[in-house]
């Protein structure tokens, strides 16, 4: 027969007031993101950043820090201005998660998920790739495509959300492991 993996959840943090990141470490506060799992899902909704203009993306943390470099990525998606928007970049601070800025009002909202695979691993760079959605930044409802690299092979022991600028005002986030069987 087909069997199929499933997920299990692992942890959910709520955002309700202005924070400068979201983290998710290996053995804090119950997390699991090691080699558990051989890859873990994001889902995230209600983002809502503090200033107009602003990204929000992925840090990778190995040891006890975020690196803040070497990361590239790329997205693709449409606004209900019937414009394509893309964006990429081959050197930037974070895995971005949108090639748009963010939603910067209370009655605004961005959602979307994404998939990192085997943080363990040591043989190749880590990964993110998904989507996000919802009423962006600047104003147009929107639906993207994103994935990105952070260009080394150490094994990973966290993750976290930050904006390029400001802060997160708000954001539920839930993290669940992908089992294989």
């Amino acid at each position: 027969g087909i069997t199929a993996g499933g997920l299990i959840h692992i942890k959910t943090q709520t955002v309700t007031s202005a924070v400068a990141t979201v983290e998710f470490i290996h053995g804090t506060s119950g997390v699991t993101f090691d080699g558990t799992y051989k890859r873990y899902k994001v889902i995230y909704g209600n983002l809502n950043v503090a200033d107009a203009g602003v990204r929000v993306g992925l840090q990778f943390r190995t040891g006890s820090s975020f690196d803040t470099g070497n990361y590239t990525w790329a997205g693709i998606g449409r606004d209900d201005d019937s414009q394509t928007r893309t964006g990429q970049s081959t050197g930037d601070s974070f895995i971005s998660l949108s090639p748009r800025n963010h939603a910067k009002s209370s009655t605004q909202d961005s959602a979307g998920e994404f998939i990192m695979s085997d943080p363990s691993a040591t043989n190749r760079y880590k990964v993110a790739t998904g989507y996000t959605g919802g009423m962006g930044g600047n104003g147009f409802s929107e639906s993207y495509v994103c994935g990105g690299s952070w260009e080394d092979s150490q094994a990973i022991n966290g993750f976290r959300f930050i904006a390029n600028s400001g802060n997160i005002d708000t954001i539920n986030v839930s993290l669940f492991g992908i089992t294989e069987s």
